[in-house]
């Protein structure tokens, strides 16, 4: 049994850094067009496995692997698919990718586990235009405060508006 399938890996890398600025190899800044394509290219894949794929309210993208179980506990494995300006081929996707070929390996092999498993694309753990790293990280645990919410980039737009444009709900997110 082969546990790490390296063609499904390269062949992902590659497609999702397809998605990259076309002046700036390796760019994929948070909430730009190429960000929004990467998002859709992994929910497809997401889908493909059969996940259940959901936006929480900090705009983090996930799908999850059910338990067969129905158990009330997961394993989290993740990273994201935003990057600095040039931040390289593997600049969190790679923590993206692998939690994709664990998903791969367990659906290939029909293996139900006692507990679920969820894949992370966290929102906007670069820092970005805002001068704010680990957005979607933030959210979850409560450290998103109203003021960074309400925050504007080099081009006037608060941040919160753009966690709902793709798919958050800067209303509910936990403060």
């Amino acid at each position: 049994m082969n546990f790490v399938d390296l063609n499904f890996i390269e062949k992902c890398i590659s497609q999702l850094s397809y998605y990259t600025e076309k002046d700036r190899p390796f760019t994929r800044l948070v909430f730009s067009e190429e960000f929004i394509q990467g998002r859709a290219w992994l929910t497809q894949k997401f889908k493909e496995f059969n996940l259940i794929t959901k936006v929480d309210d900090a705009g983090n993208l996930f799908g999850i692997y059910k338990s067969s179980t129905n158990a009330s506990k997961k394993i989290l494995i993740g990273s994201h698919i935003d990057t600095v300006a040039y931040g390289g081929k593997y600049d969190g996707i790679a923590g993206v990718i692998s939690g994709l070929s664990i998903i791969k390996f367990l659906s290939d092999n029909n293996i139900e586990l006692p507990f679920d498993i969820e894949v992370y694309d966290y929102l906007g753990e670069e820092l970005n235009d805002w001068n704010m790293s680990c957005i979607g990280s933030r959210g979850i645990c409560g450290a998103l405060s109203e003021e960074m919410l309400n925050s504007k980039n080099s081009k006037g737009i608060m941040l919160k508006d753009e966690i709902d444009r793709i798919g958050g709900n800067s209303k509910r997110i936990d403060k």
